[in-house]
Order: C-alpha cells, then sequence, then structure tokens
C-alpha cells in the first residue's frame, strides 16, 4: 500500500450508490443480486448523473452488486461513459449475517477497532477490504492516469479508500469515520 499516488493531472470521484431495497430495510447484503433501487433511488442516480455531466468523466468503475450496477448504469447513460464492473469494489462481506439486520451485525463487534480485523464466519473483516481497495485503486491510477475517473460503491469499501488514499492508519481512520462516511447517493472528489 506504499505505492498510493495521486491520479495526476486527472481527477478521481467517489459515490455511494443510490437508496435501494437494502438501505430501505435496514439490511446488510453484498449479494450480487436481490436488491434493487428503490424508485427514490432511481430519481437520485438521474439527477446525479446530470450534475456529473459537466465533470468531463473518462471511465465509471463499479461493484457488480446490483444496486450499484443500476446506480452506474443510469449515470452512465447520462453522460456516455462505459461502466467497468470491479468485484473488490464490493460490499463487505458479513459471512453468517448476509441479508440480516445491520444492527445485528454492528452487534457482533465489541467496538469499531475490532471491525477491522474481526470477520464474521464465512465473511471479511475491514482490513480485507482495505486491502482490495488498496489494490484496485494503485491499478487503476497506473492503467488510467490522467483520466477523471468516478468510483461506485459501497459505504466501508469507500470510507477504507479514502482512508488509502489519504494515507490514514487504521485507527485515524476509525477517528474520522464520521467524517469519512458517505451518505446515499453522495459524490464527493478526492484528487
Amino acid at each position: 500500500m506504499d505505492d498510493i499516488k495521486k491520479n495526476k493531472n486527472g481527477s478521481i470521484f467517489i459515490m455511494r450508490h443510490t437508496q435501494a431495497k437494502t438501505n430501505a430495510s435496514l439490511k446488510i447484503s453484498a449479494k450480487i443480486e436481490g436488491f434493487p433501487l428503490t424508485k427514490k433511488g432511481i430519481s437520485q442516480a438521474e439527477k446525479i448523473g446530470k450534475n456529473l455531466k459537466d465533470k468531463n468523466i473518462d471511465l465509471i468503475f463499479s461493484s457488480p452488486v446490483q444496486r450499484c450496477r443500476e446506480t452506474a448504469q443510469i449515470i452512465s447513460k447520462i453522460v456516455k461513459k462505459p461502466v467497468i464492473f470491479d468485484e473488490r469494489l464490493r460490499e463487505i462481506n458479513p459471512g453468517i449475517y448476509e441479508s440480516k439486520s445491520i444492527i445485528r451485525y454492528t452487534m457482533y463487534f465489541k467496538n469499531e477497532k475490532e471491525r477491522f480485523y474481526k470477520k464474521p464466519h464465512g465473511g471479511e473483516s475491514r482490513e480485507d477490504v482495505k486491502k482490495r481497495v488498496a489494490d484496485f485503486y494503485n491499478e487503476i491510477i497506473k492503467k488510467y492516469p490522467k483520466k477523471n475517473i468516478l468510483i461506485i460503491s459501497h459505504g466501508d469499501p469507500l470510507r477504507l479508500l479514502q482512508g488509502v488514499i489519504l494515507g490514514l492508519s487504521d485507527s485515524e481512520i476509525i477517528k474520522r469515520k464520521n467524517e469519512l462516511t458517505l451518505k446515499i447517493g453522495e459524490v464527493r472528489q478526492l484528487v
């Protein structure tokens, strides 16, 4: 992760997918299918796409999970740029908590620090997610220098990606959780 660099003369935009049935039902899911966008989520994606038209987006990368995929496809049609789906942008795998209440999943951990290293049975830790988003970021900035790139993903992967880009330690990411957390449908320009 030491080779993280800025996308020289290009911009990186990150976006959390728009409202999906998982958000409305307060469930956690890393399944590819099963939790589509709500009507509100579709409307949010259309509005965001229109707002991104003047940002000269060259490429869109997205998690293949349905809520991200649908968000990306709507925006892609508006900004007229291709979408590349990448497994490394998927939601954190909650293991045995798949499709269960977010509250139940959260209660599995004693504290935020434990969430970095402890994995639910069959799932992954935030440290696992941090490694895969760092690998993704290092690859795209080498392969697509000077490009304006939109990355559409989920809450945890995007929070960790920001930590990687900013060079934050795990404890700093925990400390800055509120600042690094994107709201549903929020877009940020990082570099």
